[in-house]
């Protein structure tokens, strides 16, 4: 029989293969499942503190293991237990036919006075300040771009939340692209008891977005690829900014380097100011981490803010997620905060920024030693001159690097994690008789590490 508890049963098997196993121990295996309302497995975070991390971290993760199932439950919700008003977020089924929102989703904890501006940062700091001041007056649209946990977000909601502060006349529509594009085609479905007299539910859809006067969509590189939408967002844009009604815009890339974007879409992108964010340095990571820290109520000494600070590449998310853990890691062994205890709690971490980095390097080396190219060793050639570096790369990624097998098979072009095993073993077995292949490999290390 299908149930909650068998679904999360399997997903925590293959979410083991993805995710290193104190994190896994630490935040997954807490969850528990308690229903499935409108085909998602809604599950319990035991505490704010994991609900949080979760959320920032794990739900994509989460989400593909159920649909790896492939069952009817295609999607995850969390609850957690410390909210007193929790179980009213578990989605119910309804009639209603379209979901069109009301009002807005902001969150109150992003606001200019909780961004810490630095060098990477204070360009399009000072444009949204700009934006939110004057909205469709200066910078329309404001078209803001940069990687992943850099706070493009967090810029968002700051303008928004000061809009409503000393603007709240202004109607202001948040939104993503995702959500914007399931609406959309949600108001394709014709209403049962439509009559002339009553708005069609594309109608309502239209009227939601066009009568905002501050229009937010958050990640526009996912309306690359569906040329239905891109004609509605379109012909949106176009009737908010002939009325000088503000459009703020989210992305990980530049409009010119978004595929598949129609050429008319990305000129209006472009019609405004383009502000990119750019990862911070060590300084303000420090800063963002003193911020966060004083804002959770958190005794951390400064030295350990420099040690999260160097552990993570870019992304402020993961960073603030770190911090997180060395304080759950204290309270749990009921010690105050050191670098030492810090040290140990962070231990199994894996930026796989830098990951990614380290493992091109044990590829790179490979590839030169045998010479051979970078696509032959991730191709799905099956020769043996290929073969055999391929899986000397696996073997020496694994023993350099704490990696899960299912990220190193997507490096080596999306190979299933037993493939991973399968070339780990083939090499640990064959070097031990192979006196050539021990020579390979001892080269190979030596180039690794530059000798």
């Amino acid at each position: 029989m299908l149930t909650p508890n068998s679904i999360w049963e399997k997903s925590l098997k293959s979410l083991e293969t993805v995710v290193n196993v104190y994190c896994f121990q630490a935040w997954l295996e807490n969850l528990t499942p308690v229903d499935i309302v409108d085909n998602k497995l809604v599950l319990s975070a035991p505490s704010k503190m994991a609900y949080a991390v979760i959320s920032d971290n794990y739900l994509d993760k989460i989400r593909t293991a159920i649909q790896q199932q492939d069952l009817f439950v295609n999607d995850v919700d969390l609850i957690c237990e410390e909210f007193q008003s929790d179980m009213n977020r578990i989605p119910k089924p309804t009639n209603v036919e379209v979901a069109v929102p009301e009002g807005v989703s902001l969150l109150p904890k992003y606001t200019f006075d909780s961004f810490v501006v630095g060098d990477s940062n204070k360009f399009v700091h000072a444009a949204a300040r700009a934006v939110a001041e004057f909205p469709g007056v200066r910078y329309n649209p404001l078209f803001i771009y940069g990687g992943v946990g850099l706070g493009k977000t967090h810029i968002m909601h700051a303008i928004g939340n000061y809009i409503k502060q000393f603007n709240p006349n202004k109607r202001l529509v948040y939104t993503t692209s995702e959500k914007f594009t399931n609406e959309f085609i949600s108001a394709l479905i014709p209403s049962k008891n439509n009559t002339p007299n009553q708005y069609s539910n594309m109608q309502a859809f239209k009227e939601n977005y066009r009568t905002a006067d501050v229009l937010m969509i958050d990640d526009v590189q996912f309306f690359e690829n569906k040329p239905s939408v891109q004609e509605e967002l379109f012909h949106t844009f176009n009737e908010l900014h002939n009325e000088n009604r503000q459009i703020i815009l989210t992305s990980d890339r530049m409009p010119k380097d978004i595929p598949s974007l129609e050429e008319r879409l990305r000129t209006r992108f472009e019609w405004g100011i383009i502000a990119d964010v750019q990862p911070p340095s060590i300084e303000t990571k420090v800063a963002i981490l003193q911020m966060k820290a004083e804002q959770e109520r958190y005794v951390i000494p400064r030295d350990v803010f420099f040690l999260i600070a160097e552990r993570v590449e870019s992304n402020i998310r993961e960073m603030e997620s770190l911090l997180s853990r060395v304080s759950l890691y204290a309270k749990m062994l009921n010690q105050d905060i050191t670098i030492e205890l810090a040290s140990e709690s962070l231990k199994d971490y894996i930026d796989h920024k830098k990951v990614q980095m380290s493992a091109d390097t044990i590829i790179n080396a490979t590839c030169k030693y045998f010479n051979i190219t970078r696509d032959d060793i991730v191709s799905k050639k099956k020769t043996k001159e290929i073969v055999e570096p391929r899986q000397i790369a696996i073997f020496l990624i694994l023993e350099f690097l704490s990696l899960p097998l299912a990220s190193i098979g997507q490096i080596f072009g999306g190979r299933d994690h037993t493939t991973v095993i399968h070339a780990r073993d083939k090499i640990t077995n064959k070097q031990i008789d192979d006196a050539k292949l021990a020579v390979q490999l001892k080269d190979i290390r030596n180039m690794i590490n530059g000798n």
